[in-house]
């Protein structure tokens, strides 16, 4: 499994040992460091049964996570971030419901519990609980949400090696929503397998790129000029990827707009223009 990391000696230790306390552990653990200046890598090498590796720079999360999966012998890869917490029993869970169905599925996610600022939240909401089975399969209104929001979280998901490499890994070139380029991709080439129970816990961190409204426009646009499947040109969900980015640049351009007004109303019109 693989963790990327930079500047996260605060809660590196929680995300490492959450995944080597699971029920069943994985066999090799990967923390790839993205040029931290902290006391990270401290951290790290001071962990038995951990591989630190290091990108040699700023290279990004997706260059560390694909680093990271390259170096990885399993057959399935798991991730995890720098700041969540796997829940014990996220592996057991996930093997489990592999080994029932079957070699058919090459990839699953789950739902995963939100804490931010001490409020808890169950997510993402879009995708539907099933209190009578540990696993089910995506549902075909589910797929088709998949054009307007992520349903799969980089946590969450373990993916075959064969399928990783198929499709080339992460897109070292998005800042933000990778988890939704990787599943949508993912998408095109299998159907996956959804762990009912919530496996992760994501946290709400300060400066997290989750919370960067510009990096997440940016990286849909890029998303656009892409050739998925579920939003090739003339489709269903294409056009409903658009309304959803046409409803995001208009609430960019209102806060903008207030902005600009608030700057002229407390410091005048020249201050602004300068």
């Amino acid at each position: 499994m693989v963790i990327p990391v930079y500047n996260r000696a605060g809660s590196i230790l929680r995300s490492v040992c959450s995944v080597l306390q699971q029920t069943i552990p994985p066999r090799e653990v990967f923390v790839v460091d993205d040029g931290s200046t902290d006391k990270t890598c401290a951290i790290v090498s001071a962990i038995p049964g951990v591989s630190l590796v290091h990108t040699g720079g700023r290279r990004g999360a997706n260059f560390a996570r694909n680093m990271g999966s390259k170096l990885a012998c399993a057959e399935w890869i798991a991730y995890q971030d720098s700041d969540d917490a796997w829940l014990p029993g996220k592996m057991e869970a996930t093997a489990s419901a592999l080994s029932e169905c079957g070699e058919s599925v090459e990839w699953c996610f789950s739902r995963f519990i939100r804490l931010v600022s001490g409020s808890v939240s169950g997510a993402p909401a879009a995708l539907m609980n099933n209190l009578d089975s540990q696993w089910r399969f995506l549902s075909r209104q589910e797929r088709k949400r998949f054009a307007t929001v992520n349903l799969a979280s980089t946590q969450t998901i373990v993916v075959k090696r064969c399928l990783f490499d198929s499709i080339g890994g992460f897109d070292e070139c998005l800042g933000r929503f990778q988890d939704w380029d990787f599943a949508l991709r993912l998408l095109d080439r299998s159907d996956p397998l959804v762990i009912c129970d919530p496996t992760v816990v994501v946290y709400g961190t300060e400066g997290s790129i989750t919370t960067n409204f510009e990096a997440g426009l940016e990286a849909r646009r890029k998303m656009l000029l892409k050739e998925y499947g579920l939003l090739k040109e003339g489709s269903f969900g294409r056009r409903r990827f658009l309304m959803s980015l046409a409803i995001r640049e208009a609430a960019n351009m209102e806060m903008r707009s207030a902005f600009l007004s608030l700057r002229r109303s407390l410091f005048g019109r020249e201050m602004v223009s300068s």
